[in-house]
């Protein structure tokens, strides 16, 4: 109970434990009646009532501990076990099928007076709160993956129903039913791990089914559903990992959002290679129409692509601008008419590609004339000189666009050949001062700049070459731009292998290609880093392929990710002419090489006898031999070392056993697809591991082993693989356990003996008949037997009180152990000792001074107090007691004092002192009947007294002394009234007619 042990010493040594103040007693009996008024009701006032009172039971146990009063502490435990029926009760289903965001404030108030309550008691209130919640838990849980089923069957069967062939086509509808229902499966089931479980698995195949069916995602509206749809499944999937205690890692959206991107890209350069065709072909109607296609791509390519656009509108711009020129030379009107009309729609087109600057110059219609040349080219020349100026301003809200100057730079163009038929020489100056500064910014930038802007400044390079040269035929600039752009690509590269976490292997793969695309490989600075680039990409895939192919978990879809890196790497390497062997082709080697080096671990922990870390090792094995090619030979020899594995096991040890079991569900299905017979292997394994125990169990003495023990051995009863003869032997250990925790309690004593009854808690869940509630009354005997020998031991200073109430209270309880010899013996000794102490508190009364009456009654009442408390104990027929007279010994001290007395007073030769001795005869009447070991020592003292007073009276008579004869007949009258003889009649007898 935790009896605040200081205090009880200094309480119990004074005289004091049983006594208790008044108000504390009537608090209990406040706090008793309205604990009893509480319902079950849901609402927090009366959960913050039973938490008040859990808080004055506590107070109110400290002052009846401090007292050493063990009734009223038992009445606080009494009140506590109201107070924990009544947390307990309000736990029900109702409750908890709301959801731990509803229910868990309710429960942390519970928990909260269970934790108050566990001071209070032997048996920790917390723990039947947890083991009752867990086992509604468990209701709540199957009740809602039994709701869920059904709807996880729909998501399987359609799965199975887009994998059919031609069903492809409808990725997005059935991805979103299947979507929809995994997001309805968890709302049902938010807490349930199988469900989470369940739906990671439909998920996670699926996901990769969507990233490889990307041909399937036919234009711009399917693409955005497929990411919109990706998000939602990360959300999903994010909530169920957080579910399990993993990670959703690497997310679906982001690689469909780059499948988009390449979709994207891939559409804007079909439909702009497809435009130009049309513009050299003079088809402007059909390049306008190509841009109307592109539109819906538009939003995806803005950032990357403004340039290209830009440079298409410039061109069709020119190109209306020359069928325009062209058909007022030749006077068709209808035609420059329709061009007129042509421009409108161009102008609405444009504004509808959302972040194009604005058009420079005058709009397309006003453009046609040809007198606005030379204004064109002054304007156009003035646009890049304003660009060049913001980029060496201090104003960092000005900034040069790219796009802008690319605008004024074709509309340059084309109004140069008009505009430079005059005043050439000037225009050829300003042109060459603006584009001089224009190029110094450029190749200033393209050192410096963040490396994603290197595109687009290369690809304003060519446009910028793509007009210059039409102009005077000046030095292309982007071929001046390749070897740093490439160095900075590369750089960008290095970076990312640097990493030893969150490398970003796109970023690795597009800095690559980036490369590629600008260089030939004859620079031998950039084919320097790039070989070295090259080289440690290698090395940092090949790592994380093993890493991957070899960890515990299949990472299918990272594998795949993998693989098409290496591919692209390759197509990389290939097109640089980088020497050495494929990566698609090494990784291959790799999975062989890795397979091989798992073979060889394997084995040597099994010849070390170390199996019990094996599992990751042989699940790896196991994923690796399935992507074999056919004439490998690794799968033969990885089936015989799961063959060796499965032998091992019966002689492996137990720790190494026991280390194995979390994961052999794991292990089975990894041995089944090596080809190994791993039929029932948990159930063997179970049944070696729940034998040791039940054999560990049986010896231990230690009670923290023997409850770690129990603990093991619960967990294997739950398990279903366990068979019938364990199950059955753990039930007879259950059964017999109750005399070894009678025994231990008696041994550890109350404060320990709390243990016992924890671990009687556990195995009561094996058996028929609970032991508890018994070794809960033996814990409660222990209690009282070290409450009463604490006082019979004492030297001085023993409350007798304290005793007989124990002796009364053991009453009620010792049906429970008196079976029990320990139990017994530990009784007889407190009853003797008892004894003992009352008969020597009854020779120090006798030996007192002052109202020795007084003393004698106590003591006798509480002898009788004790008498009438054995009584109970002769009802309990397997104690077979046999009832210590507490009266009858108080009784033969008396008589034996007295005796002792008159004897001492008979034994004088003279001056004996009748008044004495008559006052001792009418004690010894007092005391009541006399034992039969007294008797012949009383009549013996009555005889000497007859004699001495008829010898006196003799005397008397022959001396005839009446005053002598009356004084002894008076003696004899009160002698003969004290000890219910007849010496007054003998003496008058004596003497005779003569007499007084």
């Amino acid at each position: 109970l935790n009896l605040p042990l200081a205090a009880y010493a200094y309480s119990a040594a004074m005289g004091c434990c049983g006594s208790v103040d008044k108000d504390t007693t009537e608090r209990l009996e406040n706090v008793s009646k309205e604990i009893k008024t509480i319902g079950l009701s849901a609402d927090s006032d009366s959960l913050k009532e039973l938490a008040r009172h859990a808080k004055e039971l506590q107070e109110i146990f400290e002052v009846f501990a401090n007292a050493g009063d063990m009734r009223m502490i038992e009445r606080v435990q009494d009140l506590s076990d109201a107070i924990v029926r009544n947390l307990i009760g309000r736990i029900d289903l109702e409750l908890l099928k709301k959801g731990a965001a509803e229910y868990q404030p309710t429960l942390d108030a519970i928990m909260a007076v269970a934790t108050d309550l566990d001071t209070v008691r032997a048996t920790k209130a917390t723990k039947l709160v947890e083991s009752h919640l867990s086992r509604h838990l468990e209701q709540v849980q199957a009740a809602q993956e039994k709701q869920v089923d059904p709807i996880i069957k729909k998501i399987q069967a359609l799965r199975a129903k887009l994998q059919e062939p031609g069903q492809a086509k409808n990725l997005v509808p059935g991805t979103k039913d299947i979507v929809d229902s995994a997001e309805q499966t968890f709302k049902a089931a938010p807490e349930a791990k199988q469900v989470a479980k369940a739906l990671l698995e439909e998920l996670v195949p699926h996901s990769v089914w969507i990233l490889e069916s990307e041909a399937f995602w036919s234009n711009a509206q399917a693409s955005d559903q497929v990411v919109e749809l990706s998000k939602r499944v990360d959300a999903l999937a994010q909530d169920l990992v957080a579910l399990l205690g993993a990670t959703w890692d690497p997310p679906i959206t982001p690689q469909a959002e780059r499948v988009r991107l390449r979709k994207a890209t891939e559409a804007c350069g079909q439909l702009v290679s497809k435009a130009q065709k049309h513009l050299e072909a003079d088809e402007g109607g059909e390049a306008y129409n190509c841009l109307q296609e592109l539109l819906p791509w538009w939003p995806h390519l803005k950032s990357s692509h403004s340039l290209e656009i830009v440079g298409l509108f410039s061109k069709m711009q020119s190109y209306a601008q020359e069928a325009f020129l062209a058909a007022a030379k030749a006077g068709h009107s209808e035609s420059a008419e329709e061009i007129r009309g042509f421009a409108v729609q161009f102008d609405e087109l444009r504004a509808k590609f959302e972040g194009l600057p604005a058009a420079s110059g005058r709009p397309l219609g006003e453009a046609l004339e040809s007198g606005e040349a030379k204004i064109q080219v002054a304007k156009a020349l003035d646009v890049v000189d304003a660009e060049v100026a913001k980029s060496a301003d201090d104003d960092e809200s000005t900034n040069l666009s790219l796009a802008t100057t690319i605008q004024a730079l074709e509309s340059l163009k084309m109004a140069w050949p008009v505009a430079s038929k005059s005043d050439s020489e000037e225009l050829y100056e300003r042109l060459k001062n603006s584009c001089s500064g224009l190029e110094k910014f450029i190749i200033d930038t393209i050192s410096s700049c963040p490396v994603e802007q290197i595109t687009s400044f290369l690809q304003f390079a060519q446009e910028y070459d793509s007009r210059r040269s039409t102009i005077d035929g000046s030095e292309p600039l982007r071929p001046r731009l390749t070897s740093d752009a490439s160095v900075r690509y590369l750089s960008q590269a290095e970076g990312e292998l640097g990493k030893t976490e969150g490398m970003k292997p796109h970023i690795l793969l597009d800095s690559l290609k980036a490369v590629v695309a600008i260089s030939d490989g004859s620079d031998s600075k950039v084919r320097t880093q790039l070989l070295r680039v090259m080289s440690a990409t290698d090395e940092r895939l090949l790592k994380s392929f093993v890493e991957t192919i070899s960890a515990e978990v299949e990472n299918e879809k990272k594998e795949l990710l993998l693989q098409k890196f290496a591919e692209s790497a390759d197509e990389v390497r290939v097109a640089c002419s980088i020497p050495g062997r494929p990566l698609v082709e090494a990784m291959r080697e790799k999975r062989t090489e890795t397979a091989s080096e798992l073979i060889s671990t394997i084995r040597d922990e099994i010849s070390a006898g170390q199996v019990g870390s094996l599992a990751k090792e042989l699940g790896a094995l196991s994923r690796i031999c399935k992507r074999l090619p056919p004439e490998s030979s690794i799968p033969k020899e990885a089936a015989a070392v799961g063959s060796r594995f499965l032998e091992s096991l019966a002689t492996a040890p137990l720790a190494e056993v026991e280390m194995l079991m979390p994961s052999i569900s794991a292990v089975s299905a990894a041995l089944k697809d090596l080809g190994g017979d791993a039929a029932d292997l948990r159930g063997k394994l179970l049944g070696r591991v729940c034998a040791g125990h039940l054999v560990a169990a049986r010896n231990t003495t230690d009670l923290t082993q023997l409850g770690k023990e129990l603990d093991i051995l619960e967990k294997c009863r739950k398990d279903e693989a366990l068979s019938a003869q364990l199950g059955e032997e753990i039930s007879q250990l259950a059964q017999s356990l109750e005399e070894t925790f009678l025994a231990r309690l008696l041994e550890e004593g109350r404060a320990k003996g709390s243990a016992v009854l924890d671990l009687a808690i556990v195995a009561d869940g094996w058996r028929d008949e609970p032991m508890l509630p018994r070794l809960t009354k033996a814990h409660k005997v222990v209690g009282l037997f070290e409450e009463a020998m604490g006082e019979v031991q004492k030297t001085s200073g023993m409350n007798p009180k304290v005793v007989v109430t124990v002796l009364k209270d053991l009453g009620p309880l010792l049906e429970s152990v008196a079976s029990l010899e320990a139990y017994r013996q530990r009784l007889l000794t407190i009853v003797e000792k008892f004894r003992e102490k009352l008969e020597e508190a009854c020779q120090k009364a006798l030996a007192a001074e002052g109202d020795v009456e007084a003393r004698l009654a106590g003591l006798l009442k509480l002898a009788e107090s004790g008498d009438v408390a054995q009584e109970a104990f002769l009802s309990v027929p397997e104690l077979s007691y046999e009832k210590k007279n507490f009266t009858d010994s108080i009784s033969k001290v008396g008589v034996k004092k007295a005796l002792e007395s008159i004897e001492a007073e008979l034994s004088k030769e003279s001056g004996m002192n009748p008044k004495l001795l008559l006052q001792k005869f009418q004690e010894l009447g007092k005391w009541g009947t006399l034992q039969d070991t007294l008797k012949d020592r009383y009549q013996a003292s009555c005889d000497k007294v007859s004699q001495r007073m008829k010898d006196s009276m003799q005397d008397a008579k022959t001396t005839s002394n009446t005053g002598k004869q009356k004084a002894l007949l008076q003696f004899a009258k009160e002698f003969d009234m004290a000890s219910n003889s007849s010496l007054e009649a003998e003496l008058q007898a004596l003497l005779g007619d003569e007499g007084v």
